[in-house]
């Protein structure tokens, strides 16, 4: 059985937290989750990020994954579950 994101929350200004169904949990800051950008634009670069990086929305993409809407720098990515899950843990 594949394990899917249950919930999602903000623990601060600048970190998320993210709970999958296996019971996994895994703090991100948003700054860390924009270098992982993966559209045309971000891909294979390293683009310059601000610490203290804010989103005003964040919104699910299907089952697929979720966008998050950044107030600096690029907002074209999709993060898919996977992609965030495997993204190494800011705890």
């Amino acid at each position: 059985m594949k394990e899917f994101l249950i919930k999602m929350q903000q623990i601060s200004p600048f970190m998320i937290e993210l709970t999958y169904s296996d019971g996994v949990v895994k703090k991100l800051r948003l700054e860390t989750i924009q270098k992982n950008c993966g559209c045309s634009r971000c891909k294979g670069t390293q683009p310059a990020i601000s610490t203290d990086l804010g989103v005003s929305k964040v919104t699910t993409v299907g089952r697929f994954g979720l966008k998050f809407y950044f107030l600096k720098g690029c907002q074209q990515g999709i993060y898919g579950h996977q992609q965030l899950r495997d993204i190494p843990c800011d705890c």
